[in-house]
């Protein structure tokens, strides 16, 4: 059973990729990391294109869209410093010869998991 069953039939689409990654927590960690940012990433992304608060620059790598005056509005400080440790576990797993032990990855799924549940409450149409 995953811990992302929570997810609405409306994200459906964006519940797969967490759901992979907690699969390989143990097995792969490096996997488990590089599936949390890409996960981050589409959330990221999702909010861009449907919070009309939130506009769309040039350049649409997730460290920019994650530092855009806008989206930094929108997150608290404390959530940003979170999730910004999911990108760089992430970039470490996939762009450096280093290893990642289980504990490493599983923090990074507990911060995309703290993530997805802020979004769903914030952008929930059940108010």
């Amino acid at each position: 059973m995953s811990n992302f069953k929570f997810i609405p039939a409306r994200w459906k689409h964006l519940a797969e990729v967490p759901q992979e990654a907690e699969k390989h927590v143990y097995s792969a960690p490096l996997y488990c990391a590089m599936l949390c940012r890409k996960s981050l990433e589409e959330w990221v992304r999702w909010m861009y294109e449907h919070d009309p608060d939130l506009e769309l620059p040039y350049d649409t790598s997730l460290n920019t869209l994650m530092h855009n005056q806008g989206f930094q509005k929108l997150v608290a400080p404390t959530q940003f410093n979170l999730i910004n440790l999911i990108r760089k576990q992430g970039n470490k797993a996939v762009h450096t010869a280093k290893s990642m032990n289980p504990l490493e990855a599983l923090h990074s799924l507990k911060l995309l998991y703290g993530f997805v549940v802020w979004i769903v409450q914030v952008y929930s149409d059940e108010k």
